[in-house]
């Protein structure tokens, strides 16, 4: 049974992670397609920020006018009648940052998989992050639904066919489109001056960080999404925890590859400094083919890692980051 669950929480991460690309690729189970064309915040200085214009509300004064008109993440227009009071949230990381944001009180749905905080159990639950049922959404009568890139296309267009209105954000993939996303979720249920607080506490840790590691030699270091039967999977040289490996003061050692998967051959080749994994993936990974080849599991430097804040690009990012320096350069904390 262990095995069971550690292979469908390891699955759901990839499939998680995974969806950006599968979003850019345009195919026909998800939302979009091309790059984003609006929803980025008001303030920031990454790329996707210039590139994209900002959220704003409508400002017309006439009464029936809509509280605001949204450009999303995969270039929908969708126009918001009111300031929403019952959200429902269809993926971790969006309800994550309407907790931080200080909104749970407008929650009245979330997903099978949102976790965390542990008060947002006592929320109704709508079922999976890609196909929930809609008969539940739809039951809670949302004012709006806030999706990612791996809610289905079939679920988007069942809710929005059942008078529902649907926004779907996604983070750029590096760690300052994280900082784009919270924003963007934020305009649309009314906590600007919160997001811009979480982002600034966000970018002081990380420049935090920065001072602390700058100079210091970089370990290797790779990252076990999953092993064994089900292939080798980490996060490669494309992905934004490659980003933060980087950032916390280390060196990916998958760093040279795409797409998640990685050759076990060349893993035992580069024989990394430090191995960090999950509570899911560390039982057994000391005898794993390969693995227990490694020099880093013969002598004990393999370290287990927040999982859920590792790979959900939230508020809680930051705290992943602080977490991989310690365990990069624990003399630096």
């Amino acid at each position: 049974m262990k095995r069971i669950a550690k292979i469908l929480c390891v699955l759901l991460t990839m499939l998680m992670l995974a969806s950006l690309f599968a979003a850019c690729a345009n195919d026909n189970n998800t939302i979009g397609g091309g790059a984003v064309t609006g929803a980025a915040g008001t303030t920031g200085d990454n790329k996707a920020a210039e590139n994209n214009p900002p959220v704003t509300p409508d400002t017309d004064d006439e009464t029936d006018a809509p509280y605001m008109t949204v450009t999303d993440s995969y270039g929908r227009e969708v126009i918001i009648e009111k300031q929403p009071v019952r959200i429902v949230s269809a993926a971790p990381n969006i309800t994550e940052t309407i907790y931080a944001l200080g909104k749970s009180d407008l929650l009245v749905g979330r997903t099978d998989w949102c976790n965390y905080p542990a008060d947002a159990f006592d929320i109704a639950a709508i079922g999976n992050i890609d196909m929930p049922s809609i008969e539940t959404v739809v039951a809670l009568e949302p004012d709006l639904v806030i999706g990612s890139s791996i809610l289905a296309k079939e679920a988007v267009e069942a809710m929005e066919a059942a008078g529902l209105t649907v926004v779907l954000f996604r983070a750029e993939e590096s760690f300052e489109g994280t900082y784009e996303f919270i924003r963007n979720v934020a305009i649309v249920i009314g906590a600007d001056s919160e997001a811009e607080a979480i982002v600034k506490n966000m970018r002081d840790t990380v420049a935090d960080i920065a001072a602390r590691v700058e100079g210091r030699e970089a370990p290797t270091v790779y990252y076990v999404m999953m092993y064994g039967e089900w292939g080798d999977w980490t996060a490669t040289g494309e992905t934004f925890i490659n980003d933060m490996i980087t950032m916390a003061g280390g060196v990916n050692s998958a760093a040279d590859a795409e797409g998640w998967s990685y050759s076990l051959e060349k893993l035992v080749e580069n024989d990394p400094d430090i191995i960090i994994t999950t509570f899911y993936n560390a039982d057994g990974l000391a005898d794993a083919n390969g693995y227990k080849d490694l020099t880093a599991v013969q002598e004990g430097r393999v370290y287990i890692v927040d999982e859920d804040a590792l790979s959900r690009q939230g508020p809680r990012l930051a705290d992943a980051l602080l977490e991989l320096a310690r365990i990069f350069h624990p003399d630096a904390f």
